[in-house]
């Protein structure tokens, strides 16, 4: 191949979104190894977050909105600004984004492109770190458990803008630190994520005593992991540290660890229950989970193996224990499952080549191939009700000039009805 023609096929792509991100996507999943098309992700995550057609007041993202609006009509100085959110909020990271970008502009457009930037780069990070970790082992089966793992923390979770960020963030953290042996650089990233949300000051916490009492003792972590599993609400607002925080973190503490305010989230999320087909491909894959764990227990424990890096899989079982734990004693506790599962399936991507060779994995993996397909088509259809009918029908440039725009399942719903 010429080099004018590398040129071409390096930039076609990129061309060819301002067109139409969607088709340059699936150009740039089908040449996943190249080195431009997580980009391409990353581009069309951006695109998503410009394109949302509706924005539900339930959402965290209305909240981030109405305040970057109000900062932007306000005008209030820096020093009143961050007064403001040093005594309130110890999560100032969004509040200073907000603020930085309302003093250029106050449209909605751009603050969700700006979020989405972030978003999107985490995000776009961590899928192709799962393609990376596969290499020569991308199949068919491989790909279809690659394409409901993008989904355990989707693009839709967009929404939730502080604690989804940080979560990728905190995982893409956690690949620099252990598998890419870039560990001041994952350092930083694990550490910043409590600017961004509050509660993952508790998964610094977990990190930190993993390095000094924990590392590589998988083994335990496991035995850890499966005891908290049965645990149940303790009532852990009870021994929290709270007289030694600061201040704003007292009131946070309390607030996402009250009995109270839990049995209020619980009965309103009784009330906004989904269809059970959301739930139960999730469920085949937590199956999927467990199977592994036993593969590992037993290969590691009875057989003595070795896997490479066990010291993030000891990091990932220790942190999915707190994280039982915080599921049943705090207002977003199952949050951090999302991030538990994430990070084990991650790990999991990068140790396949070595699972593979116990029979009993290899045919579940095939036995179960399918249901990671109904997994992507369940979390497309929920994409479909949120964004703009424009990504259609063009690109940036045709949604930029669009002020008003209409999900997709909406527009699919005028031609079919039934749909």
């Amino acid at each position: 191949m010429s080099k004018s023609s590398a040129i071409r096929d390096q930039y076609f792509p990129f061309i060819l979104f301002l067109i139409s991100p969607i088709l340059s996507l699936f150009i740039a999943l089908k040449e996943s190894k190249a080195t431009w098309a997580k980009n391409i992700l990353w581009m069309f995550v951006v695109f998503f977050a410009m394109s949302l057609a509706v924005i539900h007041d339930a959402w965290d993202i209305s909240r981030y909105i109405q305040q970057f609006k109000d900062y932007y009509s306000a005008g209030i100085s820096f020093s009143a600004f961050w007064e403001d959110i040093t005594t309130n909020s110890p999560d100032f990271l969004q509040p200073l984004i907000n603020y930085l970008v309302s003093k250029i502009t106050g449209s909605t457009m751009v603050i969700l492109t700006v979020y989405g930037i972030i978003y999107g780069y985490f995000f776009s990070r961590n899928i192709f770190f799962a393609i990376e970790f596969l290499g020569e082992n991308l199949g068919r089966v491989t790909a279809l458990i690659l394409f409901a793992v993008a989904f355990i923390i989707s693009i839709i979770e967009f929404n939730g803008f502080r604690y989804w960020t940080a979560s990728h963030m905190f995982v893409y953290g956690l690949v620099n630190y252990y598998l890419k042996e870039r560990k001041a650089y994952g350092v930083f990233w694990i550490f910043l994520t409590f600017t961004l949300h509050f509660s993952f000051s508790l998964n610094v916490v977990v990190f930190i005593i993993h390095e000094i009492a924990l590392r590589r003792r998988v083994i335990l972590t496991i035995i850890m992991y499966v005891i908290t599993l049965n645990l149940g609400k303790i009532g852990i607002e009870q021994y929290m540290p709270k007289e030694v925080m600061p201040k704003t973190y007292q009131t946070k503490a309390k607030d996402y660890t009250s009995s109270d305010n839990m049995q209020q989230v619980q009965e309103q999320e009784a009330g906004q229950s989904i269809n059970g087909y959301v739930n139960w491909p999730f469920t085949t894959l937590n199956y999927l989970s467990w199977f592994t764990i036993i593969i590992l227990l037993i290969e590691i424990w009875y057989r003595g193996r070795v896997y490479e890096k066990m010291e993030m899989l000891s990091m990932i079982f220790f942190f999915g224990a707190i994280a039982n734990l915080a599921a049943t004693n705090s207002i977003s506790g199952a949050r951090f499952l999302s991030v538990f599962s994430l990070m084990f399936f991650l790990y999991f991507m990068y140790i396949y080549k070595d699972l593979i060779q116990n029979y009993y994995f290899k045919v579940l993996t095939e036995y179960y191939s399918w249901v990671f397909v109904v997994i992507g088509i369940v979390n497309i259809r929920r994409v479909f009700d949120v964004l703009g009918f424009s990504a259609l029908l063009g690109g940036p440039v045709v949604r930029a000039w669009m002020p008003e725009d209409i999900p997709i399942i909406d527009a699919f719903k005028a031609f079919f009805p039934s749909f």
